[in-house]
């Protein structure tokens, strides 16, 4: 039985991405936020399958960013924890970021 996720955490912001899009919305700079995360998990060697605070804070808070770009990325990642666990995906995140105990 292999632990490998079925689903990468690329594919997770390929389809979010996708429905927001179908469903009208332009979703840009959140897309580009989500990919920027997604591309920071696989450089810093988190495994798909989960989403864990400390990739997010890691993410959020590694960088010197303005208030009001950290809330808008906690935001994108807020709806990336919720699209995660629907497909089955553990999330322990940034209290800002999930609804998910942490």
């Amino acid at each position: 039985m292999s632990t490998v996720p079925e689903t990468t955490l690329q594919d997770l912001v390929d389809e979010l991405t996708a429905s927001r899009h179908a469903g009208g919305y332009r979703f840009k700079v959140p897309e580009r936020v989500l990919r920027q995360f997604a591309g920071y998990c696989r450089r810093e060697g988190y495994p798909d399958g989960s989403i864990t605070r400390e990739a997010v804070d890691g993410f959020l808070y590694g960088r010197h960013l303005r208030a009001s770009t950290i809330r808008r990325n906690e935001l994108a990642l807020r709806q990336l924890a919720e699209h995660a666990q629907a497909a089955g995906w553990e999330t322990r995140s940034c209290s800002g970021c999930s609804t998910a105990p942490g």
